[in-house]
């Protein structure tokens, strides 16, 4: 482990105890040769640049507390001149020069050696102020009591204007201070580590304080931010969970399904909540399935076919891979699909007995779209078919009954009487409209009496029936229907009429001359 415990030292007051009797001397402008702080703190990835500025605001001002209350004491004048003989990292340094030395007899050593100090001081001052941001005061143990020690006694050998003991001692507080900030990484990674340990144990109080360390040490931290979160939940679902094993024991399964449940919205990732919710939905699953089955059974057996379906569907929602769930409705399909059909037929043989064949025929497609290999459906629909046409074609007929003066129309209306002396069954209707065909095309084959009257000079014919020659009177036989008679004469205007002949009238007579000469 590399944090090192707990420190609850503060840091002394640096406020000097007594005057000085130096003579007070204006201070001419310093300018202090600053190098920048350790790049493992002041560059540290995870701290945001706004909270450094911050932080380098601060150890400023308190540095400068303490230069303001020593320079109070002790005020010099000091120019900076520089050192032309001397260079650090390539870059030229600038030493403090004191100004009126000569004539105020005192050396320019000390001088040197206080502006040291300070700066040692600063560099201290900041990093200390980012470690105590980072909490190293609680998890910084031995070498941060002992960085606070050297501090202060640093402190106390600059008041007393010691200050080569002074810059030595802030650098080795500043070292230490540098050994707290290289350890930063691993002390988080622990931190958290522990964390989770905790967590796992069932300590939230520990859990939580070892996270918030770790946001201390590094704020943006995801991994600390959610076992924060984990652990400040943690006394809200251990109470959960205990409630919901209560309830389990009890056997109020829905009780204890609703604490579970809640206990893993308040912390998905708590293995124990979801184990915990999904054996007592599994265990409520199953009993919720045994009981729609045994309704679905029963619904079945009191011939509630599409209810006891119902039932079993609902049954299939918690174990869709149930064999005995697909028993089942193989079960009912079947015993719906035998009552529908039974339905069916029962309609078509209704509509037969009504001679409503569309409608049978309707009852006996939907009986061949549940199974086409039905026989009564099949040979039903060919019965439907054959009525329908037979009765398609009467209406026909018996709607435009001139059609049979045509001898075509007439031969098919005979056929129709012939076929309709096969149908079965005839039925009261059927039977009807076949005799009142049979009684036109009765009619329509009885001739009527045609005399036909001319002058024994012109040449008669009639169409369809053939050419009369020339006379005075002649009786013909016609059948009903429409004929037409021309009249010719050398010399003469040919003369065409046309005879109506209708059934069941007497005798017609029509004459035809040809008088006009050409």
């Amino acid at each position: 482990m590399v944090y090192f415990g707990i420190v609850g030292e503060s840091e002394p007051d640096r406020t000097p105890t007594k005057d000085t009797d130096a003579d007070i001397i204006e201070p001419a402008e310093v300018r202090w040769d600053e190098s920048p702080p350790p790049k493992s703190l002041v560059q540290g990835r995870h701290l945001p640049k706004i909270g450094m500025l911050l932080l380098l605001l601060a150890a400023l001002v308190a540095a400068g507390v303490v230069l303001v209350q020593y320079l109070s004491k002790n005020p010099v004048h000091v120019s900076m001149v520089p050192d032309k003989g001397v260079e650090s990292g390539g870059v030229e340094e600038r030493r403090p020069a004191v100004q009126g030395v000569a004539e105020m007899g005192e050396p320019a050593q000390p001088l040197l050696l206080k502006a040291e100090a300070e700066k040692k001081l600063s560099l201290y001052v900041i990093l200390k102020n980012e470690l105590d941001a980072k909490g190293a005061a609680e998890w910084g143990g031995d070498p941060y009591a002992s960085m606070m020690k050297l501090g202060q006694e640093a402190d106390a050998l600059l008041v007393k204007e010691q200050y080569g003991a002074a810059s030595d001692q802030y650098a080795m507080a500043l070292g230490k201070a540098r050994e707290l900030a290289d350890a930063c990484e691993t002390v988080l990674g622990e931190l958290i580590e522990e964390g989770h340990l905790a967590l796992r144990q069932g300590k939230g109080d520990t859990a939580q304080g070892r996270f918030r360390l770790a946001l201390m040490i590094d704020p943006g931290n995801q991994t600390a931010q959610r076992g924060l979160a984990q652990a400040e939940k943690m006394e809200s679902l251990t109470r959960l969970m205990e409630a919901g094993r209560r309830h389990e024991e009890e056997g109020n399964l829905a009780f204890a399904l609703a604490d579970y449940q809640e206990a893993v919205r308040l912390d998905p990732e708590s293995s124990d909540a979801q184990k915990a919710f999904d054996r007592i939905k599994a265990h409520i699953a199953d009993d919720q399935f045994q009981q729609l089955m045994s309704s679905g059974f029963t619904l079945f057996h009191n011939g509630d076919y599409e209810q006891a379906r119902a039932a079993f569907l609902r049954a299939k929602a918690f174990k869709s891979d149930s064999g005995e769930i697909q028993d089942a409705l193989e079960q009912v399909d079947q015993a719906i699909q035998l009552a529908e059909m039974g339905k069916l037929e029962a309609g078509a043989m209704a509509a037969e007995a009504a001679e409503d064949w569309e409608k049978a025929l309707a009852n006996y497609m939907a009986a061949l779209e549940l199974d086409p290999k039905v026989q009564f459906a099949a040979q039903g629909k060919q019965r439907s078919l054959e009525q329908l046409r037979i009765r398609k074609h009467l209406r026909f007929y018996l709607d435009r009954p001139k059609l049979l003066e045509s001898e075509g129309h007439l031969e098919k209306a005979r056929q129709l009487l012939e076929d309709i002396g096969f149908v079965e069954p005839k039925g009261a209707g059927l039977s009807a409209q076949a005799e009142e065909l049979r009684r036109l095309v009765e009619v329509a084959q009885t001739p009527v009496k045609v005399i036909l009257n001319s002058d024994n000079l012109t040449e008669v014919a009639v169409y369809g029936v053939g050419r009369l020659g020339r006379f005075e009177t002649l009786d013909l036989e016609l059948r009903p229907g429409t004929y037409t008679v021309v009249g010719t004469r050398e010399g003469y205007k040919d003369v065409r009429e046309t005879v109506a002949v209708k059934a069941g009238e007497g005798s017609i007579q029509a004459t035809i001359r040809c008088r006009d000469k050409i």
